[in-house]
């Protein structure tokens, strides 16, 4: 490994470090809203909500916390270089983001932007970026026995956090936001606007 990769890693180790104190620091203050009567015993029951998106064949669940806006699929600006898993860029509200395909993240082909599909804003502080799903279906509100971490489930498998129990006969794979958003170069990181296309 370069220097500067072994910094780079090391600055990503520390991000995953802040945002894991930081859930930690809101289960505590769940807590203590608990223990002052602030916050009743099943208000407090931790329920997550989450995004769920179509992948060919695979259903996804991403953190509602992190979504933004689902939008239909706009025209994408093509990348001077490619780097898959970025397929383009969108013009957002102004903002140039990076469009990152969910399929090679969990193992499917890598496929071209379609009229059909849409684009799941994220932001995973600081940074903002588009996924590419084939469709959303719904926002759903699971308890957390609903949800399965990766290391026990999916060992090694980094890009998902784990998997999501939708009902008796189906399940989503959790996407992993924050390790995507720290892992995958972004062309929008750098100060460069595209070119006119």
């Amino acid at each position: 490994m370069t220097p500067a990769s072994i910094e780079k890693l090391a600055e990503l180790k520390a991000r995953l470090a802040e945002i894991h104190a930081l859930e930690q620091q809101a289960r505590e203050l769940k807590n203590a809203l608990v223990k002052e009567g602030a916050l009743s015993r099943d208000e407090a029951l931790d329920k997550l909500d989450f995004l769920l998106l179509q992948s060919a064949d695979q259903v996804l669940a991403l953190p509602l916390t992190y979504v933004t806006e689902v939008i239909d699929m706009p025209l994408l600006r093509p990348l001077p270089a490619p780097r898959p898993p970025v397929s383009g860029l969108v013009n957002y509200h102004g903002d140039y983001l990076a469009v990152i395909d969910i399929r090679p993240l969990v193992g499917q082909p890598e496929t071209a932007a379609r009229p059909h599909q849409v684009l799941a804003i994220c932001e995973v502080a600081p940074k903002r970026f588009a996924l590419k799903a084939d469709d959303v279906h719904e926002v759903i509100t699971v308890a957390t026995e609903a949800i399965s971490i990766a290391d026990h489930v999916l060992p090694g498998v980094l890009h998902q956090a784990g998997m999501l129990r939708i009902n008796a006969h189906q399940s989503a794979v959790i996407l992993n936001l924050p390790h995507i958003a720290l892992t995958t170069p972004l062309p929008n990181d750098e100060p460069t606007v595209p070119a006119e296309t």
